[in-house]
């Protein structure tokens, strides 16, 4: 039977300590990170019957921290790490070394038109269409692949590389 102070007073010593923790292992992703201390204090609850409370706890939830880790992290780059949007991918940070250059987006002179023109201009052409499909008119992977006329795993790669030299173009504009 869960003793609802001992546990209410172990989720409050260790939300914190485990949260940035979670935090800095998932790529800087406050909802991963949020939804993965979920699971953690979950599995205390359930598993609260079987653990020594005179053992160590704190390397008790650091291990079922790694393991929710791993699986939050795994679910989460099969459903989700090729269907997010641009937008999406900065908010979460994946991008950050991109746009580390936040300020000149911020600039009322900055015309986002011209910007995306500099980076058709720039790409190759086999990637120009990628680029618009994909990040000017936000459309899913599939839909980029069928209007394109490439299988979804080809798409996936030539993103990568999309991403990359994009990557490189902003680099570039900028400095």
């Amino acid at each position: 039977m869960v003793n609802n102070d001992e546990y209410m007073n172990i989720v409050n010593q260790y939300k914190k300590p485990l949260f940035k923790y979670c935090f800095y292992r998932l790529m800087n992703n406050t909802t991963l990170a949020q939804e993965t201390l979920d699971d953690i204090f979950y599995v205390l609850y359930k598993k609260w019957d079987n653990l020594d409370l005179n053992g160590n706890i704190r390397a008790y939830l650091y291990k079922v921290a790694d393991n929710c880790i791993k699986h939050n992290l795994t679910r989460f780059n099969r459903y989700y790490k090729y269907n997010e949007s641009l937008e999406e991918a900065v908010e979460n940070r994946k991008l950050n070394s991109v746009y580390c250059l936040d300020d000149y987006f911020n600039d009322p002179a900055f015309d986002e038109a011209i910007y995306i023109e500099k980076i058709k201009q720039i790409l190759p052409k086999e990637y120009q269409k990628i680029f618009v499909y994909r990040y000017v008119e936000k459309k899913t992977l599939i839909e980029t692949a069928n209007l394109i006329g490439i299988s979804y795993s080809s798409l996936r790669l030539r993103i990568k590389k999309v991403d990359a030299i994009i990557r490189d173009i902003i680099k570039n504009i900028f400095n």
